[in-house]
């Protein structure tokens, strides 16, 4: 099944009145983050976990045989290490194209 999240991450703005947002990589937006941002830091959020469990018809596979994408779950006690982004909203539109199939923005502090 194919699943295009970015509608429904739209709906999750979390700027609430503010004018920019930490917005954490944990795949490859560590290394890859072809946006514009006003700082970065290496970064750890505790209670998730890093795995290779998400199928992707898009960055790898096809939609008949979808490849494996790092993703997040909750895992207590975990930590998982990253890269933090302090990003404006308009950021967010084409990181909504990029990472659509399947990624589900989260707030976390």
């Amino acid at each position: 099944m194919l699943l295009d999240t970015t509608t429904l991450n739209q709906q999750r703005n979390f700027f609430d009145g503010h004018a920019d947002i930490w917005l954490f990589g944990y795949g490859s937006l560590i290394w890859k983050a072809d946006f514009d941002y006003l700082e970065r830091r290496p970064a750890a959020i505790t209670g998730w976990a890093r795995r290779f469990w998400q199928g992707s018809h898009d960055h790898r596979g096809t939609p008949e045989a979808p490849g494996r994408v790092a993703t997040l779950i909750r895992a207590e006690g975990a930590v998982c290490h990253g890269m933090a982004y302090r990003i404006t909203p308009e950021v967010l539109a084409p990181l909504d194209v990029r990472e659509k199939n399947g990624y589900l923005r989260e707030k976390v502090t």
